[in-house]
């Protein structure tokens, strides 16, 4: 199953994640699953504190419920595919420049850009 992840256009980060992983876990289906779980997991944990720092507590509760329900986000928590994570390390350089603009230091945008 790992081996055919090249194969299907992954880039070579998740593809390394996944391998190291297959060799750490061995070939069962739901451990394979998991590192997108926790990518998942961690994009909701993520956007749920942005939002309720940046708006107001019961808003982040409804952002962490309504990524949780998302049928088509969930699929994504389910897949051995790239997604999740590539949705997590968008939402962690967003949190970045968020955390950049509140205490206006431009050495953590070329930080960012590298």
């Amino acid at each position: 199953m790992v081996q055919n992840l090249a194969l299907r256009g992954h880039g070579p980060v998740y593809f390394s994640i996944a391998w190291l992983w297959h060799r750490l876990v061995g070939d069962s289906e739901w451990l394979l699953r998991l590192p997108s779980l926790l990518s998942w997991l961690g994009v909701v944990t993520i956007g749920t504190f942005m939002v309720r720092r940046h708006a107001c507590p019961w808003v982040g509760v409804l952002v962490a419920l309504l990524l949780l329900i998302n049928p088509t986000l969930v699929q994504f928590a389910q897949l051995t595919r790239l997604y999740a994570l590539a949705i997590l390390l968008a939402l962690l350089g967003m949190a970045w420049m968020l955390h950049i603009e509140e205490r206006s230091r431009p050495r953590g945008i070329i930080v960012l850009a590298i």
